[in-house]
Parts: structure tokens; sequence; C-alpha cells
């Protein structure tokens, strides 16, 4: 009695669950569009909403002159930065390793360009200067570090590079280079990492330790927003990011697995029934 109401049972179950994992792929792919689609509108609306509220200052800055960045007077933005700041309850980590290799160039390098100034991965570096020139911030001093100012390209920064822990006098302090955003962004995630009264401000702002990386970076982006001085493009959301482009790529690799799967069942079929009528 009890194999016959297991053989009962079984196939009602086992039909059940190949009607499940017929439709499975489909569910996961229509959710996967619906995020890749939110994550896509969202940003596209963020990036229109900035355009819109933007200002133009006048008379019209340096960059909304196109002159080129070797030949502005960066120190007019410095002034953008508030002259008092709230300090952090805790004194923080100055000095770490540059987790990545910090490549500074003159220009924007072409393919094959060599950078001017290097410094290694592993090097002690100087992430906040004793002196930060008055700024009265406990996190910045415009154009060092990793304070960049944004460019006419997205994700190249200009700026002072760091000091070497060993030297307070870096031979080339005083010149301005191109650099990778990516790259400063690495270091302030080590500099994050280094310091928990920076992991607990990032947190109270209810940001990701991500986003509070982005708002770090870009912060004489938005004093110049703010002021009407430049839109950067650095400031826009990326309507196709990484995420975006890994879902997009499972939903395609999840049609030609299922697709390819019915179309090699399909075309076993006719063979199967000869089978079965050869018998």
């Amino acid at each position: 009695m009890e194999s016959y109401g297991y053989e009962k049972v079984n196939p009602v179950m086992n039909h059940r669950f190949k009607s499940y994992m017929k439709w499975l792929p489909t569910t996961i792919s229509l959710m996967l569009i619906c995020i890749c689609m939110y994550r896509a509108s969202s940003a596209l609306i963020h990036n229109i909403r900035l355009q819109q509220a933007f200002a133009t200052a006048q008379p019209p800055s340096s960059y909304l002159q196109g002159i080129p960045m070797s030949e502005m007077d960066l120190s007019l933005y410095s002034s953008y930065m508030p002259r008092i700041m709230a300090p952090l309850l805790h004194e923080l980590t100055r000095d770490i390793k540059t987790p990545v290799t910090l490549r500074y160039y003159s220009k924007i390098p072409a393919a094959g360009d060599h950078p001017a100034l290097e410094i290694p991965k592993g090097t002690n570096i100087i992430v906040l200067p004793a002196d930060r020139s008055g700024s009265g911030s406990p996190l910045y001093e415009p154009g060092y570090g990793y304070t960049s100012y944004p460019t006419y390209e997205q994700g190249w920064r200009y700026v002072r590079p760091f000091q070497l822990s060993d030297s307070e006098q870096f031979p080339h302090d005083d010149h301005y280079y191109f650099v990778r955003m990516e790259d400063l962004e690495a270091v302030i995630g080590e500099l994050v990492q280094a310091n928990r009264a920076l992991r607990v401000a990032i947190q109270q702002q209810g940001w990701s330790i991500q986003e509070g990386i982005r708002q770090i970076s870009t912060y004489m982006d938005q004093l110049l927003y703010s002021h009407g001085a430049y839109l950067s493009p650095d400031l826009y959301s990326k309507v196709m990011d990484r995420w975006n482009f890994l879902m997009a790529g499972a939903v395609l690799l999840n049609i030609c697995l299922w697709g390819g799967r019915s179309w090699l069942t399909r075309s076993r079929a006719p063979f199967m029934d000869r089978s079965r009528k050869a018998r």
C-alpha cells in the first residue's frame, strides 16, 4: 500500500517540479531585466536632474570657458572650501601604504604614454598633511593627494602627488599631474579602512562605504557644482555600470543555455519517436 501511494503521488510531484523548473529561467531573467532597467533609469533620471539644477555662475569660470587645466588659477576654487568644518572625534591615521601603484601623467595619456611620476604599490605615503593650509577641514587639502580637481574627461583627476612618509618634501610637490580617479579612490578606501571614525561618519550619513568613498573623491566637484563653476563628468552616474553589464550578461547566458537545451530536446524528439516505433 505504501509503495502504491508513493507511485501515485511521486509522478504528480515530479510533474510540478518540472513545471517550476521550466519557468524558473524565465522568472530569473525577468527579475534581472527589471532590476537592470530600474538601475539604468535611476541613473538616467539622476543625470537629467543634475543638468537641470545646475546654475551657471557669472562671470563664467575657467572650466566653463574651456581653459586648459595647466593654465587655470586653481587657488580661486580652494576659496570655496568652508572655513569651519565639524571636527572628527578621533585623530586620524595620516600615513598609509598605497594599495595600488599611483601613476601621474603630465597630460591625459594616449596609448603607449609613460607616466611622468610613479609611486609604487606598498609605498608609505602621507594621505593627510599636517598643515592643511587653514582649510578648516580634517579631511581635505584642495589640490593635494585625493582632494583632486575634476578634468574635462571622466575618470581623470588633476592634483599634486602624495608626499612620501620618509620625506616631508616630495620632489614634485608643487606640480600638478593627471591621475586616474579609480587609483585615488583605492587610496581613500585604504584610508577609510584604517580609520574607524571615518567608517562611522560615512554610516551616519546613510551611505555605503563605496558611496562614502565616491563622496570623498568628488568633494571638489560638489563644491564647483554648488557654486555654478562646473558640472563635472564624474558627478554623473553610469547608466550601464559593471553590475548592469553583469546582469545583462547573465540574462543572455540564461537565454542561450535554456534556448539551446530546448532546441536540443526538440531535435532529439523525432529520433526518440523512431526508436520507440522500432521497438
